[in-house]
């Protein structure tokens, strides 16, 4: 998969590719894939603005015409507002 970042629109994409495309990452077969890293997390909360290091949830759209699922930054909430959420 990759991982791409529109600073401007403040927007995270995921794409599903081969793996001999640039940037590709390996993602192991799981549920859930999870990418990060304190590189990547420190990158989207500053671009995000978020004002703490608190968990956050958003929910994506999927591009068919690229695979992809596009998740907008800025529509991130505190994990803690989800029904049942435990820390």
């Amino acid at each position: 998969m990759q991982l791409r970042i529109d600073e401007k629109s403040r927007q995270l994409m995921l794409r599903a590719c081969n793996l001999e495309e640039e940037q590709a990452v390996v993602v192991q077969k799981e549920d859930m894939p999870q990418v990060g890293g304190r590189r990547l997390l420190r990158r989207i909360r500053a671009l995000a603005g978020w004002p703490d290091d608190g968990t956050r949830y958003v929910y994506g759209v999927y591009i068919p015409d690229y695979d992809a699922v596009v998740f907008s930054l800025t529509d991130a909430r505190p994990a803690s507002e989800l029904p049942g959420y435990a820390e």
